[in-house]
């Protein structure tokens, strides 16, 4: 790597491969030789044109932050960032239902291991976790909120790894944190739907009075974990 190519990798270091840093690769290699060239012509030596067309050029440090500035006002920075976030999400999404329905199967096969044998015919410390466990999955918590509970934890530790570099990680936890919730109510829904026999609308209707709380409540949570998640120490920020 040659001085000019040196220089041009620290002031473009910050803007990721891409059509776009190929332009302005070639913009600043044209700048640096026309001013060389110039000054040669002028009498310079080849050193002497070389430091002096960097000092004119400007600092590495400072021409770094104002194009990665200018990169990120970009459509192309813009449509790679949109398509970043997208793919982060998706397997966002993959991770919180994996772990929702790791989670609900431990749950069913805890519950289903107290109940092999007759009541009768297990001990007294048998009938109390059994007991217990009954309980436990009759209870709303146990049964539909700890899988949703450790799935949207689950997601939102994945996110802020893939959202750490990101100027608002906050919100695009949270927002991945909504959409995986979005889809699960649509899905409750549906088949509420299916079960009792209306459209998917009528079935709207008929669950908005009785979920609002419990959809309220959670889409908080989802919030609450993204500004938890997207705020946690050791989160490292673009500069710019």
């Amino acid at each position: 790597m040659n001085w000019k190519q040196q220089w041009i990798h620290e002031v473009l270091a910050e803007i990721p491969p891409s059509r776009y840093r190929r332009r302005m690769e070639a913009e600043l290699q044209d700048h640096l030789e026309t001013q060389c060239l110039a000054l040669m012509d002028a009498g310079w030596t080849q050193d002497e044109a070389r430091w002096e067309a960097l000092r004119v050029m400007g600092a590495p440090e400072v021409l770094q932050r104002e194009y990665a500035a200018a990169w990120r006002r970009s459509w192309p920075a813009r449509l790679e960032d949109l398509g970043q976030r997208l793919r982060a999400w998706a397997v966002g999404l993959a991770v919180m239902f994996g772990t929702q329905l790791l989670v609900s199967s431990v749950i069913d096969t805890i519950g289903n291991t107290a109940f092999p044998l007759p009541a009768a015919s297990q001990g007294p410390w048998v009938r109390v976790i059994r007991g217990t466990v009954e309980n436990l999955n009759n209870s709303l918590f146990f049964s539909r909120l700890l899988p949703l509970l450790c799935a949207l934890i689950a997601g939102a530790f994945y996110l802020s790894r893939k959202f750490q570099t990101s100027r608002r990680p906050a919100a695009s936890i949270s927002a991945g944190l909504c959409v995986h919730w979005a889809y699960l109510a649509v899905f409750r829904i549906w088949f509420e739907a299916l079960d009792d026999h209306m459209t998917f609308w009528e079935a709207l209707n008929h669950s908005l009075p009785y979920n609002a709380g419990y959809d309220f409540l959670i889409l908080a949570l989802c919030v609450l974990l993204g500004f938890v998640f997207g705020h946690m120490p050791g989160r490292t920020v673009r500069r710019g």
